[in-house]
């Protein structure tokens, strides 16, 4: 009887909910968590809950595809908690060195408003904006603080930043002659790098050498041409890169590049490795994410393209995992979710490559090389919003 009573008992608690039918280890979360659906695949709708490494590196880094919202959102959520987490306090973005100054002054509230004429790709001002909302809510010595490692293009801003240096470098530089841009501009390679070697004979400041050689290979990068020329520009970063790490004495940075930039293996001869990659050869500790929208709007305006919205092509059925299985199907198994991440140096991952195909997804993936070969994770979004509109 007592047998029978225990029966009855357990069939009503698994009709009521008491007692769940599903093994114990199957994942519940609500839309705000991340949830693990496969091996080291997260699904979530708040990208301040993903599973992201936050010690063992010294950058952090997120490849983006430009000019969307979402991504800037996903940067500023990993920033606060690598500053939480890991204390981190230094960011590097992807725009001309000549800024820098500006930058730190508008992020700490010293300044207003930034001057866009500094800029090769403005939609970056937006993620300052960002920075700076955060830092209103830092004490002094806490605040976060901006490095632009970039190279100096078109000839404008390398103008503005030979003026810049001058006016710093002050007495010992009153006689370098500096002529008017429109002057400037007709000057041979030789006589702007003699330009250059006269600021540089004038400071022992290694923060200013520094600047002059970043201005020297940007003379060179205007003259020989910049679609044709990359390695000059990826060696540049390089070496600003590693100057900030040897002046921040061991604190890691979060850097925000376009994916190009951030890949950590290519077949590309030596010359024209992404920087990401340089680094990483020479026993720097990059944790590497590509994000971008699946489908949506980005804005996007640089030196060789004109500012505008235009639409993403990322189908996800064409980036598939060993066993035939496709983004395509972790998107659609989980409808409710907008954020998906992979962790691409779990062994269950590393499999994952992109079938090619004519997509955006060509910008980035090499058909021939698994993605955790080029990156240590992924993060999608349903769908992209630009960041800023049609008129901007």
């Amino acid at each position: 009887m007592k047998k029978n009573y225990l029966v009855i008992l357990i069939t009503a608690c698994v009709l009521a909910g008491c007692i769940s039918t599903h093994m114990s280890n199957t994942p519940t979360a609500t839309l705000e968590n991340a949830m693990e659906v496969r091996p080291g695949v997260y699904v979530t709708n708040k990208a301040s809950v993903l599973p992201l490494p936050t010690s063992g590196y010294d950058i952090y880094l997120i490849g983006e595809w430009h000019g969307q919202r979402e991504v800037h959102l996903l940067f500023l959520e990993y920033l606060k908690i690598l500053h939480k987490n890991v204390g981190l306090r230094d960011i590097i973005l992807e725009v001309d060195q000549v800024a820098e100054r500006q930058a730190n002054e508008y992020t700490l509230g010293i300044i207003s408003k930034m001057s866009e004429g500094l800029y090769s790709r403005p939609d970056r001002i937006d993620v300052l904006e960002d920075v700076r909302a955060f830092n209103e809510t830092l004490p002094n010595n806490k605040k976060i603080r901006v490095h632009l490692a970039d190279i100096d293009y078109p000839l404008l801003r390398i103008h503005i930043h030979l003026q810049n240096i001058q006016e710093r470098i002050g007495a010992t530089a009153e006689d370098v002659q500096i002529p008017p841009l429109d002057e400037f501009k007709y000057w041979s390679k030789n006589k702007m790098l003699a330009l250059v070697d006269q600021l540089r004979e004038a400071t022992d400041d290694d923060s200013i050498i520094n600047e002059l050689e970043t201005v020297r290979p940007s003379v060179l990068y205007f003259i020989y041409g910049g679609t044709s020329i990359s390695q000059i520009r990826e060696e540049t970063i390089t070496n600003n890169i590693q100057y900030i790490l040897k002046e921040l004495d061991g604190a890691p940075v979060l850097a925000l590049y376009g994916a190009w930039h951030a890949r950590q293996t290519t077949d590309f001869p030596p010359e024209y490795r992404p920087w990401a990659q340089r680094l990483t050869e020479l026993g720097i500790n990059i944790y590497s994410v590509y994000s971008t929208g699946i489908s949506g709007q980005y804005w996007y305006q640089s030196p060789w393209c004109p500012a505008g919205i235009y639409k993403l092509n990322m189908p996800p059925d064409k980036i598939y995992f060993g066993d035939g299985s496709t983004l395509s199907d972790i998107f659609d198994n989980a409808s409710n979710y907008d954020i998906v991440y992979v962790d691409l140096q779990l062994d269950a991952n590393t499999s994952l490559r992109y079938s090619e195909s004519d997509t955006d997804w060509s910008e980035i993936l090499d058909p021939n090389t698994p993605i955790a070969k080029m990156f240590n994770g992924l993060i999608l979004f349903r769908k992209a919003t630009p960041t800023r509109d049609s008129n901007s």
